[in-house]
């Protein structure tokens, strides 16, 4: 595996702010390559590296070198280390990663040990690896949460784009309508329409404004009540029953208020559009 697989494991740019000192070593030292890939492309680079983390494991134990038995001591460690690594048993650890591990289990962080050899490098790393998944587990569940953030992010960003694009259609439909028959009133979500308008800023009401919308608002609705009364008293002569209750007297209001600012800004877009 190459380094460059290594570092695109992660988002070193952002690292979980809940990773410990100690595990923020553990990320960062990941960035090199896999023991268990050096084995595959070097063998001689595999043994080396096992050679120079037993001279680490000697040096802070403050143990001393026996050259009668040293070489020996290190072929059989790299033996069985490798078959470790080739069953998966040390999971991905990497080159950086072996040297941490042997600084740590020499400072006793994985209990006591005697000697340096097989069984204390083993007991080493094994004790490293538990702490790296602990790392990597708590580095890849802060990565998935900003990856699901910046997704509902774009998902809200497209979806408000969307309908902005259906919002002006309907808007370029009502003007097209009002083109071809200036007097016709839009009611279709006008006010829904208009309140939008007003968000956007493409619809500035000045104090007077708001007072000469109000005004034809009670006209408006005065004719409409008187409408609807009318309605319902035809359908009780004719069908013997009352009409169920619609908007209450506020909601009616505020519909007609924003459908009348609605209307009157479509005519003065079709009007801006002639004089143009």
């Amino acid at each position: 595996m190459s380094n460059l697989s290594i570092i695109e494991r992660y988002d070193f740019k952002n690292l979980s702010p809940d990773l410990t000192k100690s595990q923020l070593e553990i990320i960062n030292a990941r960035r090199s390559e896999t023991v268990k890939s050096l084995i595959i492309e070097n063998s001689a680079l595999f043994y080396a590296e096992i050679l120079k983390a037993f001279d680490l494991a000697l040096m802070l134990a403050g143990h001393k070198k026996e050259e009668s038995d040293y070489f020996n001591q290190v072929k059989a460690c790299s033996k069985a280390l490798e078959s470790n690594f080739n069953i998966g048993k040390y999971g991905s650890i990497t080159v950086n990663e072996l040297n941490i591990a042997v600084e740590r289990g020499c400072s006793g962080q994985y209990g006591e040990f005697m000697g340096i050899n097989y069984v204390t490098l083993n007991k080493f790393i094994l004790g490293y690896v538990q702490e790296m998944n602990e790392a990597i587990t708590k580095q890849r569940i802060y990565e998935a949460d900003l990856k699901y953030k910046r997704e509902q992010k774009e998902k809200s960003e497209r979806l408000k784009a969307e309908y902005q694009e259906k919002f002006w259609k309907f808007i370029e439909a009502d003007q097209a309508e009002k083109k071809s028959n200036p007097d016709k009133v839009i009611n279709d979500l006008g006010s829904v329409k208009c309140k939008q308008l007003i968000r956007e800023g493409k619809i500035v009401l000045s104090d007077d404004d708001k007072e000469r919308f109000k005004k034809k608002t009670l006209t408006a609705y005065a004719l409409e009540i008187s409408a609807e009364r009318q309605r319902a008293r035809d359908k009780q002569v004719s069908f013997g029953y009352y009409p169920p209750e619609g908007e209450d007297e506020k909601a009616k209001k505020i519909r007609i208020y924003y459908s009348l600012v609605y209307n009157e800004w479509l005519k003065e877009q079709k009007e801006l559009k002639e004089n143009n």
